[in-house]
C-alpha cells in the first residue's frame, strides 16, 4: 500500500543528490500524487493512525519541494519530509 510513496520518496532523494532542482520538483509532484492516492481505509489501524498524524506535513513538504527548483529550499523541506517518512515507516 505504501510502496509508491516510498519509491517516489527515494526518487526525490536521488534527484536532490544530483542537485537537479527541476527533476526534484517533478519527482516531488509524483510523490505528492502517491501520498494523496494512499487508500487509508485499507491501512491497518496502527498504520492509519500514524499516517493521519503526518499526512498534512508530508503533503506540505512535498508541495513546497515541487513548487521550486531551488535545491537549497528543496533540501530544507526534504529534511522535514524525511523525518516524517522515516520515523513512521
Amino acid at each position: 500500500l505504501m510502496t509508491a510513496v516510498f519509491d517516489n520518496y527515494f526518487a526525490v532523494k536521488d534527484a536532490l543528490v544530483q542537485t537537479d532542482g527541476a527533476a526534484t520538483s517533478i519527482k516531488s509532484a509524483e510523490l505528492l500524487k502517491a501520498i494523496k492516492a494512499v487508500k487509508m481505509e485499507k491501512l491497518p489501524t496502527d498504520v492509519h493512525m500514524v499516517w493521519m498524524k503526518v499526512l498534512k506535513e508530508l503533503q506540505e513538504d512535498a508541495e513546497h519541494i515541487a513548487d521550486t527548483k531551488d535545491t537549497s529550499h528543496q533540501r530544507e523541506h526534504f529534511m522535514s519530509l524525511s523525518k516524517n517518512i522515516l520515523s513512521n515507516a
